[in-house]
């Protein structure tokens, strides 16, 4: 037994994060990222774009006016506009034009544009007057349910403990999680110092990357959430899923988690085939350390239940048998709560 056996996350526990979390938070689900893409990447071919005008101003002046290239990439923005319907994601959208490194390149600006503007619009953006973050509007999302779960029968003495047991596979691209948990610990009276200590603590995983470091989270600099003006910046932190199977391997180091793991909780994942790869065991690994598997179905048709559990079952090799439930992130957290504290500890 670990020495933070007084916690309730005593045992290896990972959560796996989709989409469908970050939303209680209003950040876009897939299907909204999807068409804010479509609808701002539909630039005319006149002097002033159809498209999203402030997307089309970063492009311009990134590429100082340099007509070809602005003329390539209009094309390039279009294909990908026409096209990322077709798909279930953006990833695999950009999957699909993986040769094309100007469609790609304009998709990931695209994204970075779009999950900043959301973190910007999020109910926890910085207030415009004080500069306060409200914590409380966070309460009925799974961002406050993980904290009081993972803080639960730690004195605050220990609280950089919180995450020794816990590890988060994060396929979403915003901060939402290390920006609530730095405001939310300093609410419940950690210092600064302390509140970034114990974040620090939290593995996060993150397959396709992210926005990039907080302010905090760096001595370079960082990208303040839901920054205005550092799309540009950003793009690069953002890998596809192309990337991610030829580059350095993500999937061995989630191998090496889902072995250690005695529970594992998927919240808000759409359980697409592109990031169930990214999931499966590298060869015959070993995951017969998993006693349980928690797994959100909200907007999913029940009918689905059955595959999606031999899915899990069978190729990412966690056997015991799932428990999926028609429940959003939050609902899950807090309905079962019980059930996971006696898994968990």
């Amino acid at each position: 037994m670990h020495s933070t056996a007084h916690t309730m996350f005593s045992r290896r526990t990972v959560f796996v994060i989709g989409a469908g979390a970050s939303a209680e938070c209003g950040l876009p689900e897939g299907s909204r990222l999807k068409g804010d893409i479509e609808n701002g990447l539909r630039f005319g071919f006149r002097s002033d774009p159809t498209g999203d005008n402030e997307l089309w101003e970063i492009l311009r002046l990134r590429e100082n006016g340099n007509k070809d290239r602005l003329g390539l990439l209009r094309k390039c923005a279009n294909d990908l506009a026409r096209t990322v319907r077709t798909f279930p994601s953006i990833d695999e959208a950009l999957h699909w034009w993986r040769r094309i490194p100007e469609t790609v390149d304009v998709g990931k600006l695209a994204i970075a544009h779009y999950i900043l503007k959301a973190e910007r619009e999020s109910f926890l953006a910085p207030n415009k007057q004080t500069g306060r973050v409200d914590i409380g509007s966070a309460n009925d999302t799974w961002l406050a349910q993980f904290l009081s779960m993972v803080l639960s029968g730690l004195p605050q003495e220990k609280s950089s403990n919180a995450f020794n047991d816990v590890v988060v596979i994060n396929f979403n691209y915003d901060r939402s999680l290390e920006h609530y948990l730095f405001h939310a610990l300093q609410n419940v009276g950690l210092d600064k110092t302390a509140a970034i200590e114990c974040i620090a603590r939290l593995k996060i995983i993150r397959p396709y990357g992210s926005l990039g470091h907080l302010p905090w989270q760096t001595s370079k600099g960082g990208i303040d959430f839901g920054s205005s003006n550092s799309s540009v910046q950003i793009a690069p932190h953002i890998r596809t899923f192309t990337e991610q199977i030829s580059g350095p391997n993500i999937a061995s180091i989630i191998d090496a988690e889902f072995s250690e793991a005695e529970l594992v909780i998927f919240l808000g994942f759409g359980f697409h085939q592109q990031n169930m790869e990214l999931l499966e065991p590298i060869a015959a690994s070993s995951r017969k350390k998993v006693r349980a598997v928690f797994a959100t179905m909200y907007r999913i048709d029940e009918r689905n239940y059955s595959a999606i559990e031999a899915r899990l079952n069978d190729r990412l090799a966690l056997s015991p048998k799932p428990t999926l439930v028609d429940l959003t992130s939050f609902q899950l957290l807090s309905k079962l709560r019980m059930s996971i504290s006696m898994l968990a500890g």
